[in-house]
């Protein structure tokens, strides 16, 4: 993926947090609606991490093309107890950067 590509997916990930945000705040959002907010966040930290990645490794002579998606990062604030899930290790990348360009939901 090149930096042109991971820009597109990041103005298409803005543009669907933009909108999941406008249905919480009208009071329509879902269960579902919040998930997804929560891995569109995740994926947006994880392509602007690879952006900075290219961008670091072209400066100091090196291939943009060797970096890769880093795992996500916890984010602070309060535990939730207990260990994830199997399910939470299935969701980790999924719509991140490196895999596919996310679709716009509709």
């Amino acid at each position: 993926m090149d930096d042109a590509q991971i820009h597109g997916t990041i103005e298409q990930l803005v543009a669907e947090e933009h909108e999941l945000w406008e249905r919480e705040a009208a009071g329509a959002a879902t269960d579902e609606d919040r998930r997804r907010l929560d891995a569109v966040k995740v994926s947006l930290d994880q392509c602007w991490d690879l952006l900075r990645q290219r961008r670091a490794l072209r400066e100091f002579g090196g291939d943009p093309d060797q970096a890769e998606v880093r795992p996500p990062r916890r984010r602070a604030g309060p535990s939730r107890g207990g260990r994830p899930g199997p399910a939470a290790s299935r969701r980790r990348y999924e719509g991140s950067c490196a895999r596919r360009p996310v679709a716009r939901r509709s």
